[in-house]
């Protein structure tokens, strides 16, 4: 069954089949719905900050001080990725300018001394930290509250589900007569005695 999942998985456009591959890891992730969810909501949060290489081990931190489920967090952070680092930070800067107006965008980068270069980088970073801290707190959010519904209903299911198999068993028992052990036709049984 496994290597079938995974053939299917192969199957896909290289576009889906990391999605596909996220889904069935956490598919196979055992724990409390509001563990995984609280892991992938602090893993959005996390993909968010311009923090390079950093933002796993941000999301594993977050995960372990609001006890989520830390392989969740480590999954959350691939939101944030080579194809993905562009989009989301020109967005994140574009939402920091706008809920910070006493920023402005610089018209052009120049670095001819080091204290342009200081001005510049702390008109950017701040309305991108600003904005990647707002971004990540919205998406986590949603990715926590819809993640919860959905393990909730899952389990909902899977429970209503044994219960009805529990019930058909004992419907099964309760109609079936009691087997009763045939004896071998036109032979007395056996018993044997020993002697002590």
């Amino acid at each position: 069954m496994k290597s079938s999942v995974y053939h299917k998985i192969r199957r896909l456009s290289p576009r889906w089949r990391w999605l596909s591959a996220l889904r069935h890891r956490l598919r196979q992730v055992r724990d409390r719905p509001h563990s995984i969810a609280c892991g992938l909501g602090v893993g959005v949060f996390a993909s968010c900050l311009p923090l390079f290489g950093g933002q796993t081990a941000i999301g594993v931190l977050l995960a372990i001080l609001l006890r989520g489920n830390k392989l969740c967090a480590a999954l959350g952070t691939w939101l944030s990725n080579p194809f993905t680092y562009l989009p989301m930070f020109w967005l994140n800067y574009n939402l920091g300018l706008l809920l910070l107006p006493s920023f402005r965008a610089p018209d052009r980068l120049r670095w001819d001394s080091l204290d342009d270069m200081l001005q510049q980088m702390r008109d950017i970073s701040i309305p991108l930290g600003v904005g990647s801290v707002v971004m990540g707190l919205l998406l986590g959010s949603i990715t926590y509250a819809a993640s919860l519904s959905i393990l909730t209903l899952r389990n909902q299911r899977i429970e209503r589900r044994r219960q009805a198999i529990l019930e058909q068993r004992k419907r099964d028992r309760q109609e079936s007569p009691p087997r009763s052990v045939a004896l071998p036709s036109g032979k007395p049984p056996k018993i044997v005695e020993y002697n002590q």
